[in-house]
């Protein structure tokens, strides 16, 4: 399940939406993917229930630097590739645009002190839009686009360990999406989580733990 709006809260895993996401994850096995909220960059300004409710997968919205060139129109002389994020801190260019959690992305802690923000992932998408905004697509930008693309890699990893063999659950899942994140240069773990999904990374820690319990 992928939801990509949310409220203000306050108190984490708390409330009637809380208790619902618990019986959805746990009992019924469903992962259950959020936007963790567009209330940043200071502390604490997650949304319920993304942000703050321990069984749902918080997702805040990065933009890299080839994001910024293709949809922002953004550049420098020296702008640095998705590919450069392993780069010597002393070696990169002062100059060239990095990688970031959008301004606007929701950041941790939640307000018992947990990290709040999961994981990250792009946060601008081009997506189809209603007929009445006289076009067929727009650039939109948010941790509801952010949402919808972790969500796709669960269902890429889903997918992948049905057709494996491989036993899942949302605690599997999640545990092997935030062990192989990318942390990305520059941001703190309150911003990103774990840092980028790496769903390749993913499965391989799945086919490798298949036969744990």
């Amino acid at each position: 399940i992928n939801l990509s709006y949310g409220e203000a809260g306050q108190l984490a895993n708390e409330g009637r939406v809380a208790r619902l996401a618990e019986e959805v994850v746990w009992r019924h096995n469903i992962m259950f993917v959020s936007a963790v909220g567009n209330n940043g960059p200071a502390l604490t300004t997650l949304n319920s229930p993304g942000g703050i409710t321990t069984c749902i997968m918080g997702v805040a919205a990065y933009v890299s630097p080839d994001m910024m060139k293709a949809d922002y129109s953004l550049f420098s002389n020296t702008t640095k590739t998705d590919d450069d994020f392993d780069m010597d801190e002393n070696d990169e260019d002062p100059d060239a645009l990095v990688g970031t959690s959008y301004t606007w992305s929701s950041v941790g802690p939640t307000v018992d002190g947990a990290n709040g923000v999961s994981v990250c992932a792009p946060g601008g998408a081009i997506a189809s839009v209603s007929n009445w905004t006289m076009q067929k697509s727009m650039l939109m930008n948010g941790t509801s686009m952010a949402s919808p693309h972790a969500c796709g890699c669960v269902a890429l990893l889903v997918s992948a360990c049905k057709a494996e063999g491989i036993p899942i659950s949302p605690a599997r899942i999640q545990r092997a999406i935030e062990n192989t994140a990318k942390s990305m240069p520059n941001l703190t773990n309150l911003q990103q989580g774990w840092g980028m999904v790496q769903v390749a990374r993913a499965f391989q820690q799945l086919k490798a733990v298949r036969d744990i319990a």
